[in-house]
């Protein structure tokens, strides 16, 4: 549904900043996201079953060699 996709981005946007260090409350003006959603998703960043991380180590691999961690309509 339409609130779970906004859900998601919410989420990643929350993640992408937390990798990148920034503080919870700037997080949370940011994005919107309450300084307790924030929480739950750093304790899953940095001690869950690592998909997070995995992800953010694709992206991260992606932007370097300058590829596309995922199928893109066209690319095929």
């Amino acid at each position: 549904t339409l609130p779970e996709l906004r859900d998601i981005a919410q989420r990643w946007a929350v993640v992408r900043l937390l990798d990148s260090g920034l503080h919870y409350a700037e997080i949370s003006r940011q994005t919107g996201a309450s300084t307790a959603t924030i929480t739950r998703i750093a304790s899953w960043l940095n001690h869950g079953e690592g998909g997070y991380r995995a992800m953010l180590d694709k992206l991260d691999a992606a932007s370097r060699t300058g590829t596309r961690p995922y199928p893109v309509k066209g690319d095929r």
